[in-house]
Formats: C-alpha cells, sequence, structure tokens
C-alpha cells in the first residue's frame, strides 16, 4: 500500500511539475502526507475518510497555503 501511495504521489508531482513547465502556473502540488500528524488513525472514521479531527487539521494544514496562493487576488 505504501509503495503505491508513493508512486502515485510522484506522478501526481510529476504532472503538476510538467504542467508547469508547459505554462500553466496556477497549478500546485501540495503534498498532504502530514496533514493528520502522527495520530493519523484518530482523524478518520475508518482509516480513510477523515473525520471531524481529520478536516480540522486538513483545514489548519491548507489556510496557509491557500491564503498565499489567493493573496494576490484579494487586494
Amino acid at each position: 500500500m505504501f509503495r503505491q501511495r508513493e508512486e502515485r504521489k510522484q506522478f501526481q508531482q510529476k504532472t503538476v511539475e510538467r504542467l508547469r513547465q508547459s505554462g500553466d502556473h496556477h497549478i500546485h502540488f501540495f503534498n498532504g502526507e502530514e496533514m493528520l500528524g502522527i495520530a493519523y488513525g484518530e482523524c478518520t472514521v475508518d482509516g480513510i475518510h477523515p473525520s471531524d479531527l481529520g478536516y480540522k487539521r486538513m483545514s489548519e494544514a491548507l489556510k496557509p497555503q491557500l491564503e498565499n496562493l489567493l493573496h494576490p487576488y484579494l487586494k
């Protein structure tokens, strides 16, 4: 399972990189592996789908990234 996840992440990173090199500067890659923290199990209802705590941690991780990306448009 870990190998498949790592392969999928690498595929996504390469796809984003290729698209950016071809001129699409509005696409970004966010590595979500660390979003839920070390207590991953507490953040899911079944080991896959986020619980309320999982969604909270995801939003906390994504907020600074989104603020940074959207800042130029919020002036």
